[in-house]
């Protein structure tokens, strides 16, 4: 199985890169995302808000193992802030499809 890379991307205004994927449960599929970032204090902000715009790449895993990835406009939740070495990093839990 191929592992999801990280895109340009945007969250709630500010620029870096992340992605969203397909995750199943035994609820049905939900959609769950990273987004990395430099500024803690503006991705600390974004946890604040009860939604936010994220405008990236969503990958989707198929039967054979091979990941689709499509460009899309979501509506998240951001959950979590944590430092990592590759910057600032935040997870998120898909709301909805944005509107355009």
């Amino acid at each position: 199985m191929k592992i999801p890379e990280a895109e340009v991307a945007e969250l709630g205004g500010i620029e870096g890169s992340g992605y969203a994927f397909t995750r199943r449960t035994y609820k049905g599929d939900i959609i769950e995302g990273v987004f990395f970032g430099d500024n803690p204090e503006e991705l600390e902000a974004l946890i604040e808000k009860d939604q936010v715009r994220f405008d990236g790449v969503v990958y989707k895993k198929l039967r054979s193992g091979n990941l689709k990835k499509k460009m899309q406009s979501l509506v998240v939740d951001v959950k979590r802030l944590v430092s990592v070495a590759a910057g600032e990093r935040v997870t998120f839990k898909v709301l909805a499809e944005a509107e355009s």
